[in-house]
């Protein structure tokens, strides 16, 4: 006859355990589609940030050529100038010049 009174525990805590282990089960697998979906979400952000450094690379490159460009044009642009320089200076009558305007000609004095 003990065991009666524990059958009759057993039955009324069986329902409750087996709606724990139900809940349990159903917050596991929430957890997991919680973790799937913040997986693919994470995915799409490394994407995203890949995309984005891509594209910040190609516009350093791009900036970079220019920059390039823009310091040849000016080492020509220089060398013109010299080129002139040199052409006033040997022009004839240039030290006549120079010396009437108070030593200078407003050309800057190259060299």
């Amino acid at each position: 006859m003990r065991a009666a009174p524990r059958i009759a525990l057993l039955c009324l805590t069986l329902p409750r355990a087996i709606l724990a282990a139900d809940t349990a089960d159903i917050d596991f697998l929430n957890l997991q589609g919680d973790i799937r979906i913040a997986k693919k979400e994470r995915q799409n952000l490394e994407r995203k940030v890949d995309a984005q450094n891509g594209d910040l690379a190609r516009r350093l490159e791009a900036a970079l050529a220019d920059r390039q460009d823009i310091k040849t044009q000016l080492s020509m642009l220089q060398a013109q100038l010299h080129g002139l320089q040199a052409d006033v200076v040997s022009m004839p009558g240039y030290s006549k010049r120079k010396n009437k305007d108070g030593g200078g000609g407003g050309g800057g004095g190259g060299g």
